[in-house]
C-alpha cells in the first residue's frame, strides 16, 4: 500500500468514525470508501449496492445500503426479515421488524418516519 493510499484510508476512517459523515471527503475518497465497503462485504459495485444519502437538516452524508445491496447480503448470510408491526400514528409511519439467521439468532428494530406533507416520490 502506498503512503498516499494509507493517508487517504486514515482520513476516510477518521471522518466516518469521528463524525459519521463523508461529506468532507473528495469524490475520489468517496469512491475509494465505496469500493472498500463493496470489497469488504463481497458485493459487486456494478450492481450499485450503496447510495450516498445527504440528510437535509444536518447536511451530513452517509453511505446507505440499497434494497439491492441488502438483498445480496441477505442471500449471502441467509438472513430473513419479518415485519412484526406497521402503523401510522399522527402522520408518523412506525414499523417494527425482526431479522433472523437460520441459526435462530435474531435482532428486532423499530423505524419511524414522518409522512406529513410528503407527496409523490418523497412519500
Amino acid at each position: 500500500m502506498t503512503q498516499e493510499s494509507t493517508e487517504t484510508k486514515q482520513e476516510i476512517i477518521a471522518n466516518i468514525v469521528m463524525k459519521g459523515d463523508i461529506s468532507g471527503l473528495t469524490s475520489a475518497q468517496k469512491l475509494f470508501y465505496y469500493r472498500e465497503m463493496c470489497e469488504r462485504l463481497e458485493l459487486d459495485p456494478m450492481t450499485q449496492p450503496f447510495q450516498i444519502i445527504r440528510f437535509n437538516r444536518s447536511n451530513k452524508e452517509v453511505l446507505y445500503c440499497t434494497k439491492g445491496g441488502a438483498e445480496q447480503l441477505n442471500k449471502k448470510y441467509q438472513v430473513s426479515q419479518d415485519i412484526k408491526k406497521h402503523e401510522i400514528v399522527n402522520g408518523i409511519c412506525i414499523v417494527e421488524v425482526r431479522a433472523s439467521l437460520s441459526s435462530g439468532r435474531f435482532v428486532d428494530d423499530i423505524g419511524a418516519v414522518n409522512l406529513e406533507g410528503l407527496k409523490g416520490d418523497d412519500y
